[in-house]
């Protein structure tokens, strides 16, 4: 397992950024149920992500694309989760699955939280589209591998892979998963364990995948390779997108002095995805960007943000 796994499986906000106290982490895993009286639309989709202040406290926020924050839950504030397509999961880790509703003004209701299940699937959990399954990734045999455990309980699966893999996201039938490998992206079989890799390292390192609610394409960050023992300028970390085989690569943003880092959201439409950038210290902001590349538009500049995700 090398220095940068073992990073990242400690943190997931990167090992180039990673800045964020062990003791600021609240919440263990926690899945999030919404319940929505209307019908779902555009206008009604929210972006969630976890942030802190300079004081170290925070919470989960809860922001319409428009960049109106419409509820925080302070003190909930976790590097590990992932929101449901539908609006009515979030997905956070630890020793057991939590589920805690949402109420119908996006508010956590706490006092409701239960185990869900004690078979944690892993770190990076990531809830799958029809909702019955949570993937995750954890140590096995010496290096991380993705795990799957059926929702609302069972006993967590391996994936058997030949490439030490983290960082699930599902496509949209929920049969293949794309995951972080060494440097590169890999696709996995969910129902047989054959994995292979799409993105090679050769390019940079890429990591951070997302499977576009279409299953036309997986963004994914790439950092430039660079020569020496020095680390990329600001700058250097920016959007990609590519087919689920590998093909048609296309860099999205081209960002200068400012890195994007962690997973892409998209758009439960998959016409937009949430980013985080990064501009040095605690700055870590928020913005949209359209699926072609175009239309980037900064929501939110103040805070530390991490965790972002897309849902209904």
């Amino acid at each position: 397992m090398s220095a940068r796994q073992r990073v990242a499986a400690c943190c997931p906000l990167g090992y180039r950024r990673c800045i964020l106290p062990v003791t600021s982490i609240l919440v263990v895993l926690l899945v999030v149920a919404g319940v929505f009286a209307a019908a779902p639309s555009a206008s009604a989709d929210k972006i969630v992500f976890t942030r802190l202040d300079r004081s170290q406290a925070g919470g989960l926020v809860v922001m319409r694309p428009s960049g109106r924050v419409v509820s925080v839950a302070r003190g909930f504030v976790n590097n590990y989760y992932d929101v449901s397509l539908d609006g009515r999961r979030v997905v956070v880790s630890d020793e057991a699955l939590l589920t805690t509703p949402f109420t119908n003004r996006d508010r956590l209701a706490v006092p409701r939280t239960r185990v869900l299940t004690r078979s944690n699937p892993g770190l990076w959990p990531q809830v799958s589209p029809n909702g019955r399954f949570v993937a995750g990734a954890k140590e096995a045999g010496g290096q991380f591998q993705v795990f799957v455990v059926r929702v609302p309980g069972g006993r967590a699966r391996r994936l058997r892979t030949s490439a030490a893999l983290s960082a699930p996201s599902w496509s949209p039938d929920g049969r293949r998963i794309v995951a972080n490998g060494e440097g590169g992206l890999w696709v996995i079989n969910v129902a047989t364990g054959a994995a292979r890799e799409i993105v090679s390292s050769e390019a940079g390192e890429s990591f951070g995948p997302a499977w576009s609610p279409n299953g036309r394409w997986i963004a994914f960050i790439r950092t430039e390779s660079t020569t020496g023992s020095g680390e990329p300028p600001l700058g250097s970390s920016q959007l990609w997108r590519a087919r689920p085989d590998g093909s048609g690569q296309r860099q999205l943003t081209h960002l200068a002095g400012t890195d994007v880092i962690q997973r892409p959201a998209w758009s439960p439409d998959g016409r937009r995805l949430a980013l985080i950038t990064y501009r040095g210290g605690f700055s870590r902001p928020i913005a949209t960007i359209r699926a072609n590349g175009s239309g980037l538009r900064t929501l939110l500049t103040s805070g530390f943000n991490y965790g972002i995700d897309w849902t209904r």
